[in-house]
């Protein structure tokens, strides 16, 4: 659930905002929001500081890919971007302070979907949890 402040210097969420996610891009401690705007290739970062925001435009993306996910994938303290494309491939944008550093890509699969993002093994790394519609599913007992 996302919680809007609202303040007499607040600007209106965008109605055509899709894809809202809330995490601390940039390493001040205070979660930003990422969200992209429906039907056009915009993405854009608000770092937050209480109620007022600093818009931060980030590379157009083709409609085709959509964020799936936000977590710390390198461990520097700033939340980094993880994509997914319609034909399965996934891209992670690695950011520093509400800006790309770097970009990795890999294909798993149009069977393959990002469920969620944590770090499994305590690394202090988020990893990507996947499912996949074409394993087989254990037989009952």
């Amino acid at each position: 659930m996302l919680v809007w402040p609202i303040a007499a210097n607040s600007r209106p969420m965008p109605r055509s905002a899709s894809g809202l996610f809330s995490a601390g891009h940039c390493a001040d401690g205070n979660s930003d929001i990422l969200f992209r705007q429906r039907g056009t290739s915009a993405t854009l970062l608000w770092e937050m500081d209480g109620a007022t925001s600093t818009s931060i435009p980030l590379p157009g993306v083709p409609t085709d890919w959509r964020v799936v996910g936000v977590g710390d994938f390198n461990n520097d303290d700033t939340s980094d971007i993880l994509w997914r494309h319609d034909n399965g491939t996934v891209a992670i944008w690695l950011m520093n302070n509400g800006h790309l550093q770097t970009a990795g890509f890999f294909g798993v699969g149009n069977d393959w979907h990002v469920i969620g993002v944590g770090d499994l093994n305590g690394d202090g790394r988020d990893d990507i949890f996947g499912t996949t519609t074409t394993a087989p599913r254990p037989s009952p007992k």
